[in-house]
């Protein structure tokens, strides 16, 4: 598996017959409301779907997560590659997806700055929404909590987060550093002031250990990916 790190995209999934199953459901619920002239069904149909996929989200990145977080039991019992080769060759997930569905996991729901209340409020968050408070949660950027959990779609999310990361910014001592994902170029920048080069990482590198550093300097580091 050494040139699983390479890998850049999610892989395809096979679907099992079962798995269509669920699918082939769609017609058979959608014949009987048009016997019956009666749309609720497929409404409520469409509304369990969604619950699904909201919730099998979730166990999916909390896994993930565990999955990292026990890598060294993994390892002691024999297994011999690292968490991310195994995950993207089981699961068919990117490197890239892999680190940011953990780092999620670690900047919303096991952080111990958030409020367990919160959390229970935001596992009800589109997956999307989940992913741009991340960065957020992770630097404490979040001071008002309320109006996340009273946000009713992701673009108000996204307002959220934009103003309270415009705030943080503006603040002169705040440090931040950025990589920009195409070059691996990467800036620094101190409050409002200018962002100053400080080098790159080697993004374009076909080096198997090369890639996991990268993977391990953003998930450390709290670096932006810009």
């Amino acid at each position: 598996m050494s040139d699983m790190e390479n890998a850049t995209s999610d892989l395809d999934i096979t679907l099992t017959q079962s798995d269509m199953g669920v699918i082939m459901t769609v017609d058979t619920e959608t014949e009987r409301s048009l016997v019956t002239g009666d749309i609720m069904p497929l409404l409520e149909l469409g509304r369990v779907l969604r619950r699904k996929i909201q919730v099998y989200g979730l166990a999916l990145v909390k896994l993930l997560a565990s999955i990292r977080d026990n890598w060294q039991m993994y390892e002691s019992a024999g297994v011999e590659d690292s968490y991310i080769n195994v995950i993207h060759a089981h699961i068919g997930l990117s490197p890239q997806t892999i680190v940011k569905y953990c780092n999620l996991w670690d900047s919303l729901f096991a952080n111990p700055q958030i409020p367990e209340d919160v959390k229970s409020e935001l596992m009800s968050k589109p997956l999307r929404s989940l992913l741009l408070l991340s960065a957020a949660a992770r630097e404490n950027q979040i001071t008002d909590w309320s109006r996340i959990i009273e946000a009713v779609n992701h673009n108000e999310v996204r307002n959220v987060v934009r103003e309270a990361r415009g705030e943080h910014t503006s603040s002169a001592t705040r440090l931040s550093i950025f990589m920009d994902v195409r070059t691996g170029q990467l800036a620094a920048q101190l409050g409002d002031n200018a962002p100053e080069n400080m080098g790159f990482l080697n993004v374009d590198s076909t080096s198997n250990v090369v890639k996991m550093a990268i993977i391990r300097i953003l998930h450390a580091s709290g670096v932006e990916e810009v």
